[in-house]
């Protein structure tokens, strides 16, 4: 009897190794879908697929603490927290003149030929 467990122990382990290298298999088939998706054409950035002009989808670090009162406070004034995160930040910024970050060139170096 203790041979024919260690024989089904053996048997089950080989299963398990062939249904990990599947799902490994599988998995990696998935993660290329998903990277593939994700591609654009002409190098456009996925942050604006699906969106009307003018937006731009995009992930920030906020405190627990905003991200409850903004949860909440959208809750009780029944729109949704893009349109309350909208409604603050064009308040926040309507009063404010900003330049834009200047665009560094890249320094353009001479190469000399040898001749």
């Amino acid at each position: 009897m203790f041979f024919l467990m260690k024989k089904s122990k053996a048997k089950l382990l080989e299963n398990l190794k062939d249904n990990s290298k599947e799902s490994e298999s599988t998995q990696n088939v998935a993660m290329k879908a998903l990277i593939e998706s994700r591609k654009t054409t002409e190098g456009q950035s996925t942050a604006f697929l699906g969106l009307q002009p003018g937006w731009r989808k995009a992930t920030f670090i906020v405190r627990d603490e905003y991200y409850q009162k903004m949860k909440d406070l959208a809750y009780w004034e029944r729109i949704s927290s893009k349109d309350l995160l909208d409604q603050v930040l064009g308040e926040f910024l309507s009063n404010k003149s900003v330049d834009p970050i200047p665009v560094e060139k890249p320094a353009i170096t001479q190469v000399s030929e040898k001749g």
